[in-house]
């Protein structure tokens, strides 16, 4: 590989860190402003961006989980996520607990909101 492609290749990948360090900075400081509207806005434009890893992805969905919309999809992806981590990694780091919070999420809303069967199949109460 020659040191022009290695220079553009770890230019390009600094780039891609800081842009999703200020993203994640934006989502952080945004979490605390009423309606969390700009932090689930954020959030959801890291995980369609980025290649964020898993335990940011999980947490992530399960902070969407409690947005304004697509709650039931986001904590399904949430377990979905831990889930595949402890298969893929085992339990290394915490992992059996992250897939307990992710069902307790997902719990969570099954309890707070009533399901609907759909054309499309099983959503909250709001249709997402």
């Amino acid at each position: 590989m020659s040191d022009n492609k290695t220079t553009k290749e770890t230019a390009a990948a600094e780039n891609a860190d800081a842009t999703y360090t200020r993203h994640f900075s934006d989502f952080v400081s945004s979490c605390g402003q009423v309606g969390g509207e700009v932090a689930w806005t954020t959030i959801a434009e890291l995980l369609d961006r980025y290649n964020v890893p898993v335990l940011y992805r999980v947490y992530a969905h399960m902070v969407l989980a409690h947005g304004p919309s697509n709650r039931l999809y986001h904590a399904e992806k949430a377990v979905e996520h831990a889930e595949w981590d402890v298969r893929n990694f085992g339990d290394r780091c915490g992992g059996l607990e992250l897939i307990a919070l992710a069902k307790r999420t997902l719990e969570d809303l099954l309890e707070s909101e009533p399901i609907c069967h759909t054309e499309q199949g099983i959503t909250g109460h709001d249709g997402n």
